[in-house]
C-alpha cells in the first residue's frame, strides 16, 4: 500500500515542483528540487489564471458530466435490473452482446464513431459527447449485474407477495442495496468525462464551445506560443486544473454518501 501511495504521489510533488520552477531550470533538471521557489513564488499561477479562459471549459465540463453521469446510471440500473429480474428469454443473449461490444479495442472504433457522429449532424457540438458517453453505458450495466445478482431473490417474492410493481421493487428494494455501486458507477462517470479530452478532440474537432477543462489544458499548453513546451505553466496550469475539479468530486460523494 506504501508503495502504491509513492507511485501515485510522486507525479503530483513532481508536477508541484515544477510549478515553482522558472522556464529555464524547469528544463534543464525536471526532477530536481526547485531552487528558485522564493523567486519564482506564484507567478507561474499567476500568469497561467490571466491567460487561461476557463469559463466555458468549466461550464462544458460540469454539463457533460452531469448529463451523461446522471442518463447512464439511469440505464445501467434498469438494464441490469430487466437482465437479472425480469426472467425474459433473451436476457442472457443481451448480457453477452455488451459484453462482446466491451472486448472491442477503443481504437478500432474510433473510425466507426467519428462517421456515425457526422451522419447523425452531431459533429463539432455538444451532443456528439453526451451521445458517445451514453453509448458507454453498457459498461455500468455489467457491473450493476454483477451486484443484483448476488440479491437473494426471498427479497423479490416477499415484494410480489405484498402486490408492489417491478418498478417499485426496483426503487424501493434493488437500488438501496446495491446503492454503492450505483456511488461508484457515478463518480467513476464524473470523474471521466469532468476531464474528458480525446473525445472532444475527436468528435468535435476541439471546436470553443465544446471544451472541457482538460481538452483546454491540453490546447493550452501545446498548441500556444506562450506556454508550449514550458514546464513550469503547463504544471501550473495543471495543478490549477486539479484544484478546480476536486471539489466538485468530493462535493458529488458526500452527497451520495448520504
Amino acid at each position: 500500500l506504501i508503495l502504491k501511495a509513492v507511485f501515485c504521489l510522486y507525479p503530483v510533488y513532481w508536477m508541484i515542483s515544477l510549478s515553482f520552477k522558472t522556464a529555464r531550470e524547469a528544463a534543464k533538471d525536471a526532477y530536481a528540487l526547485p531552487v528558485s521557489i522564493f523567486e519564482v513564488g506564484f507567478s507561474n499561477y499567476a500568469y497561467v489564471l490571466e491567460i487561461m479562459d476557463y469559463g466555458m471549459g468549466m461550464m462544458n465540463s460540469i454539463i457533460y458530466s452531469t448529463v451523461i453521469t446522471l442518463v447512464t446510471v439511469f440505464f445501467s440500473t434498469t438494464a441490469a435490473y430487466a437482465m437479472t429480474r425480469m426472467h425474459f428469454k433473451y436476457a442472457d443473449l443481451i448480457y453477452k452482446y455488451f459484453l462482446i461490444g466491451l472486448s472491442v479495442p477503443g481504437m478500432c472504433l474510433m473510425v466507426p464513431v467519428f462517421m456515425i457522429i457526422k451522419f447523425m449532424g452531431l459533429f463539432e457540438t455538444r451532443w456528439a459527447i453526451i451521445v458517445l458517453g451514453i453509448a458507454a453505458a453498457a459498461a455500468g450495466s455489467l457491473l450493476m449485474v454483477a451486484f443484483m445478482r448476488s440479491i437473494p431473490k426471498e427479497l423479490e417474492e416477499a415484494g410480489q407477495l405484498e402486490g408492489i410493481t417491478p418498478w417499485q421493487e426496483l426503487i424501493h428494494v434493488v437500488v438501496p442495496l446495491v446503492w454503492p455501486t450505483v456511488s461508484t458507477i457515478w463518480l467513476m462517470g464524473l470523474i471521466g468525462f469532468f476531464g474528458a479530452s480525446g473525445n472532444i478532440l475527436l468528435l468535435t474537432g476541439g471546436a470553443y464551445n465544446t471544451n472541457t477543462l482538460s481538452h483546454y489544458l491540453f490546447t493550452r499548453v501545446y498548441n500556444v506560443p506562450e506556454t508550449s513546451n514550458l514546464y513550469n505553466y503547463s504544471s501550473a496550469l495543471g495543478i490549477v486544473m486539479t484544484l478546480l475539479t476536486l471539489p466538485v468530486v468530493f462535493i458529488v460523494q458526500r452527497l451520495l454518501e448520504k
